[in-house]
């Protein structure tokens, strides 16, 4: 499985952007997720989700921003 995975900062950020992008890498991305925190770290509930509870062995992961 693919996963995309775009963060934003600040509300000014688009997160349509990511995701066009995630979209133009992979032909059909079976989910997107998506935060807007601070990009100091990965604290991000939803990636923390993906990363811990979806995420397996083989899949993809693509990391905007």
């Amino acid at each position: 499985k693919r996963y995309g995975y775009h963060r934003t900062s600040t509300r000014e950020q688009h997160l349509d952007r990511g995701i066009k992008e995630i979209t133009a890498i992979v032909s059909r991305t079976i989910w997107n997720w998506t935060d807007q925190q601070t990009g100091k770290n990965f604290n991000c509930p939803r990636y923390q989700v993906l990363k811990e509870d979806v995420l397996r062995a083989g899949d993809e992961l693509i990391i905007t921003e």
